[in-house]
């Protein structure tokens, strides 16, 4: 071994790899080149133009498969009440005679357009019915043309009764064609008022009454977005409302003043059977039990007590109250099982025609008659048209239950009635029907792809039986509940937590006992052997307002803000479309809830306005931390439970009272408008000043019959209730609010 010499070892060839791949360029050559990139974008372009084709064609389809099954007539009602909706709220007012001369040349160009452009034609007359909308809606103002009270006013009254209705605990509300007015002679005087009377004995339909009646017009909205109660006593032909002071009294006049025509004779003699008939059913049964009853033949409603209907309001139940689809029905269904079974005994008769058709004819007629005796309320109305169509369909040999019926009696109400189209009444009632009816039509559908087991033994097909029958009740109430939630929280701004169990529980009384029972009632009443049948209805209805009582005590109510019209607008086209179409279009329905719903999510919280005024100027509202303070001379339920409902007002408290001093003045009835002296000016400005020193902000102080005042934010409200202070809270405050004209032009303070 030499020292020093060593061969340099072998290193491992692992330690040095061989290069593999492309070379390593420059940072600013590892671009992709332009061309590539530019071809993935066309790639990309023609994949997303494919798919776009294939959803276009697959829409194509689906129109098509659409318009075979003539599911364009479901629409025609949809747009003839929009047109009316939007003549109505002011958004569309088309001059009259230039819009009737536009439908008449739509109408007559549509046959032209039949053969060659069948697209055309289609649009030109989707067109034709939107346009037709305003004009039905003119026509019907014009014909209505009912004077309104413009102020309130105290005057006596002299007029017929034209209805009757009972109120409760003394309590009768009279619909009265006026005659005359003295003391003061009105010159623009109604034609038809409702008066409430409190009185033992009421006086019957067709009597001339008189007495001196406080008037006042129709209320409006108690808030911008709120229910205008005057816009359907316009249409009903209510100019005034208020009451008697004191009970009125029977007088001689005309045997029938005003009464011309016989179909006022006839419109009178068929309100004083129904004002009979409630009568009697209140005196057998009595209590809230009697009252609802009586509401559900006659719809006379208003003698059931405040606790009762919001109790079924808060549990889901207020539907039961007027006469609907469920109490046409059965009326329907007890005539035409009835005759058909009857006829079906005689072996000729049943051989040579068709008694199916002849019962039918007969349930018309017995239907009519039910619906004559109903008070002619809009959703009796909607189930009457419906009724009498699916009869008819039975006549025809067509089927008697489908959605072209529902849009049949949609179309017929608003071509009468286009203002209807806007009520929560129409709204709510054909929701819940169009819901029902798309319900069994997609179960019909499916229910054939459904495998069902064989069932022999007796007990197996009694389970079946009943599980089928609970789950129909299920179905029914949770479909229904559905398919109303929209219009309940876009008019009530309320939506029932449990009413779906509530439903649930009283459907069997309702359907089983309490209707079978009026109607059997009702057949028998004129051979005076209705009280078993209505103790029995009784005894049915008490179960009803104990299930609506217990279930407004668990507290399954929820209150909401009013609605987006965007977002009502987006919920009900979704929702139609999701009941009207067959095909996959529907789930385009889907699309648009989603879209109102995330309008509602999105939409800033609105913040709540500082003072509130109603129109009549005698109750106001200042908002105060988390809490209201009302200021008002009495307690106004009516407009502060709105003002709750809209504006979400969890506490409201009342105004602080003060005591005029002791040479103040203390206005009384009989010298409440005696002219201040200069003593009483003096104390009543020191008494003003003084109290708003003390006063806390944003609480109003009241003066008994004199005024109310409140300061916020520097700003000074008062309310004045007799006009003889609005001289003084014309000089002391930024805002004066007085429910009379004021007799100066500009206040003295300048």
């Amino acid at each position: 071994m030499i020292l020093g010499r060593r061969s340099k070892p072998a290193i491992p060839s692992r330690l040095y790899p061989e290069p593999r791949g492309p070379a390593l360029v420059a940072a600013n050559e590892n671009l992709p080149d332009p061309a590539e990139k530019a071809s993935l974008r066309r790639d990309l372009a023609h994949r997303l133009e494919a798919v776009g084709e294939d959803i276009l064609s697959a829409c194509r389809r689906c129109l098509q498969k659409e318009t075979a099954h003539r599911r364009g007539f479901l629409f025609a009602p949809l747009l003839i009440g929009a047109g009316a909706a939007l003549w109505f709220k002011g958004l569309w007012t088309p001059d009259s005679l230039a819009l009737g001369a536009l439908c008449l040349f739509l109408l007559a160009a549509l046959p032209f357009l039949s053969a060659r452009h069948p697209g055309l034609q289609r649009m030109v007359f989707c067109f034709l019915l939107a346009a037709a909308g305003p004009l039905l809606a003119d026509l019907e103002t014009w014909r209505a043309s009912t004077l309104l009270l413009d102020r309130p006013v105290t005057s006596f009254v002299r007029g017929r009764i034209m209805e009757r209705e009972a109120g409760g605990d003394r309590q009768w509300r009279y619909v009265i064609q006026v005659i005359g007015t003295d003391h003061p002679r009105l010159g623009r005087m109604p034609a038809v008022v409702a008066l409430a009377a409190r009185q033992d004995a009421p006086f019957s339909v067709g009597a001339v009454v008189a007495g001196r009646a406080r008037l006042t017009p129709p209320s409006g909205p108690a808030a911008p977005g709120a229910h205008d109660f005057s816009f359907a006593a316009y249409f009903s032909g209510t100019g005034a409302t208020g009451f008697f002071y004191g009970a009125p009294r029977l007088v001689f006049g005309p045997p029938r003043p005003g009464l011309v025509h016989e179909s006022a004779h006839i419109l009178e003699t068929l309100a004083r059977w129904r004002s009979g008939i409630g009568d009697r059913i209140r005196a057998r049964i009595g209590g809230d039990e009697g009252a609802l009853a009586a509401a559900l033949i006659t719809n006379e409603q208003r003698a059931i007590s405040r606790k009762t209907v919001e109790d079924l309001r808060r549990s889901g139940l207020a539907h039961i109250i007027a006469i609907s689809g469920m109490n046409m029905v059965l009326a329907s269904a007890v005539f035409f099982i009835g005759l058909r079974s009857a006829l079906s005994l005689s072996l000729g008769l049943a051989q040579s025609v068709s008694i199916k058709k002849l019962a039918a004819s007969g349930a018309v007629v017995g239907t009519g008659a039910y619906y004559l005796l109903s008070g002619f309320a809009l959703s009796a109305e909607r189930a009457f048209v419906m009724m009498v169509i699916a009869l008819v369909a039975v006549l025809l040999d067509r089927p008697a239950i489908s959605l072209r019926t529902v849009a049949l009696a949609a179309l017929i109400t608003l071509v009468f009635s286009p203002s209807a189209g806007l009520s929560a009444s129409f709204q709510l009632s054909y929701a819940g029907t169009l819901g029902l009816i798309a319900a069994y039509e997609a179960w019909a559908h499916y229910r054939p792809m459904v495998e069902r087991p064989a069932l022999r033994h007796p007990l197996a097909k009694a389970w079946r039986v009943g599980t089928r029958s609970l789950a129909g009740l299920a179905a029914t109430a949770l479909v229904g509940g559905l398919s109303t939630a929209l219009f309940s929280v876009e008019h009530f701004q309320r939506f029932p937590l449990h009413g779906f169990v509530a439903n649930m529980l009283a459907a069997p009384l309702l359907d089983l006992l309490v209707m079978p029972m009026a109607l059997l009632a009702m057949l028998l009443m004129p051979l005076g052997l209705d009280a078993l049948p209505l103790k029995i209805m009784g005894f049915g209805l008490t179960g009803l307002i104990t299930i609506g009582e217990k279930v407004a005590a668990s507290g399954g109510e929820y209150m909401v803000r009013p609605l987006p019209d965007v977002a009502f607008v987006l919920g009900s086209l979704g929702f139609l479309l999701l009941c009207l179409l067959r095909t996959r279009l529907r789930l385009a329905g889907l699309l648009l809830c989603a879209l109102g719903l995330l309008s509602c999510l999105a939409r800033p919280a609105d913040r709540p306005p500082d003072l509130l005024i109603h129109e009549s100027g005698e109750v106001a509202a200042l908002l105060h931390g988390t809490a209201w303070s009302i200021g008002a001379q009495t307690k106004d339920r009516f407009v502060t439970e709105q003002w709750q409902r809209l504006y979400g007002m969890d506490q409201l408290e009342p105004s602080e009272r003060v005591e005029p001093g002791p040479d103040g003045r203390r206005d009384q009835a009989d010298d409440r408008y005696r002219p201040l002296s200069d003593a009483e000016e003096i104390a009543e400005r020191a008494l003003m000043a003084e109290t708003l020193d003390q006063a806390s902000e944003s609480r109003f102080f009241c003066k008994r019959n004199a005024w109310c005042l409140a300061y916020k934010g520097g700003t000074t409200i008062i309310l004045v209730s007799n006009s003889i202070y609005s001289g003084i809270a014309c000089d002391m405050a930024d805002i004066l609010v007085a429910r009379t004209s004021r007799y100066f032009q500009a206040c003295r303070s300048g």
